[in-house]
């Protein structure tokens, strides 16, 4: 008797269920290798993307109120176990000046040409030898470094000149050797410092210069405004607004 391919018993039969058994596997672990990747790693969902104001100094000197202010890239990264989900990079830092009258001076820090600085906020130092940023060590960077703000620019310094002047300043980090004391001693006290800003939240107030720095705003924009707090005339001076309209994306942003 000759064997019927169609039957369970053929001698074809058995290798060809086989391997379709093997096919259905493969595509079962493809296509559950597929859904691990896109719910749970974010593989072919986009980016969320915003602009936020970040982290703030405000500082109470002789004339009014200075403040420093970044506005930060905000990146939200889909998945249930990408880390980290959510992160901040500072896009564009601006200094602030404020007067008890209103007045009001906005000034985007920039670098030197063909040059970058530092946009994180860390400890404002101001000395007789000028206004710095002091870039604390990290990894691959062992020593403290200063940035010289000049008018509308900031320059590196080298680690030698830095290592000078922080040392002739007493700088120390901590104490009366911090840069919050140090500042303090050459005219500026500082009022607050923020490492992220949200409202909406307490205003920042200048009880000498009679004034109060306040963040408000929602999804699509957020805004830092000045306003007196005295019992003279009454005034208020937008200082920045920023769109925060999320936007999403499969790149990474060159938004700044």
């Amino acid at each position: 008797m000759q064997d019927d391919e169609s039957s369970p018993f053929s001698s074809t039969a058995a290798p060809r269920a086989g391997v379709r058994r093997r096919r259905l596997g493969c595509l079962a672990w493809i296509v559950g290798l597929a859904a691990f990747g896109h719910f749970f790693i974010g593989i072919g969902r986009p980016t969320t993307y915003w602009h936020h104001i970040g982290a703030m100094q405000v500082f109470e000197t002789e004339r009014g109120v200075v403040a420093f202010v970044e506005v930060d890239l905000m990146t939200y990264r889909p998945g249930l176990i990408r880390s980290p989900n959510g992160y901040s990079i500072p896009v564009s830092l601006y200094r602030f000046d404020v007067g008890s009258d209103g007045s009001v001076r906005k000034t985007l820090l920039r670098p030197t040409a063909g040059r970058h600085h530092l946009l994180w906020i860390e400890d404002v130092l101001k000395i007789p030898q000028g206004l710095f940023l002091v870039e604390t060590p990290s990894l691959g960077q062992p020593d403290y470094l200063l940035h010289r703000i000049e008018e509308d620019r900031v320059e590196p310094l080298s680690v030698e000149d830095s290592k000078a002047i922080l040392q002739s300043a007493g700088y120390t980090e901590r104490g009366e050797g911090s840069a919050e004391k140090i500042t303090e001693r050459n005219g500026w006290r500082l009022l607050e410092r923020r490492p992220t800003s949200n409202f909406p939240g307490e205003p920042i107030a200048s009880p000498r210069h009679q004034l109060r720095i306040r963040i408000d705003g929602d999804e699509m924009e957020e805004r830092l405004t000045a306003a007196s707090s005295g019992e003279g005339d009454p005034w208020t001076a937008p200082l920045m607004t920023v769109n925060s309209r999320r936007w999403q994306s499969y790149r990474k942003s060159t938004r700044e």
